[in-house]
């Protein structure tokens, strides 16, 4: 079963460890790679009209244009209602079968033990401990923030040993190495867990009312780190990482 996962998509792996949940659209005959995923349809797809419907809105990100049918894997990702459905839970997928247990109350949590972890945002300590120390296994992760977002079908599969992952941010594909995102982690939390808001991190241009409240010297240490990467997806993403818990006092 590892080596099946380990030639396909994030979602068909998430979705064979989950025993292959089912979809409602109807499935036909199918010998082409998947449109959302690229991964083989195995023999069975649904067609892609049917498959994404007319709300769609993320045909860029689509791995084969001309495919003219999606996976039953993409096609189950795609559909439900919170909390039934994977867009409102962040998902970490590794190979050797070492995923903590999914959070209680995802709808999930007794399938998949062991190869699949789902969690929401109130418990993200398994998906920044994966990003700080890679698993020494393929592996992938999506990360969803709004709950709105189909995030799953687009992540990337990570190898062992490589030198940069790639995660599923929302609708951004982010790349980066252990030690930039390291590095940066460290600078926004030491500036979070002071006081200063996610805003004014981001920006890296902190209200002087911030300033005054939190010091100029917590700015001056870690604001400077910041700077190169103000505005960029990677330290948007460190800042979701932050707790409100987190912060002194």
């Amino acid at each position: 079963m590892l080596r099946e996962w380990m030639t396909t998509s994030p979602t068909q792996a998430v979705w064979l460890a989950l025993g292959k949940p089912t979809h409602t659209r109807s499935r036909e005959p199918a010998s082409c790679l998947c449109a959302l995923c690229g991964a083989p349809c195995g023999g069975e797809g649904v067609p892609i009209g049917e498959a994404i419907g007319d709300a769609f809105s993320d045909h860029r990100d689509l791995a084969v244009w001309a495919s003219p049918h999606c996976c039953s894997a993409c096609v189950w990702a795609m559909q439900g209602s919170p909390p039934n459905t994977i867009r409102g839970w962040s998902i970490l997928w590794r190979a050797d079968g070492k995923a903590p247990p999914s959070r209680e109350g995802c709808p999930w949590r007794e399938s998949g033990v062991g190869a699949v972890h789902m969690s929401n945002k109130a418990d993200l300590s398994a998906f920044i401990r994966a990003l700080l120390e890679p698993p020494p296994c393929s592996w992938a992760m999506s990360l969803a923030d709004s709950g709105k977002i189909h995030t799953l079908p687009f992540a990337a599969v990570n190898m062992p040993g490589a030198k940069h992952w790639a995660i599923r941010f929302e609708r951004n594909d982010i790349r980066a190495t252990v030690a930039e995102f390291r590095e940066l982690h460290e600078h926004a939390a030491a500036l979070y867990r002071v006081g200063f808001s996610k805003a004014d991190i981001l920006s890296g241009q902190p209200q002087p009312s911030a300033i005054y409240k939190n010091g100029i010297d917590a700015w001056r240490e870690h604001g400077r780190a910041l700077a190169p990467r103000a505005g960029s997806k990677l330290l948007e993403l460190s800042l979701f990482f932050a707790r409100k818990e987190d912060r002194n006092g």
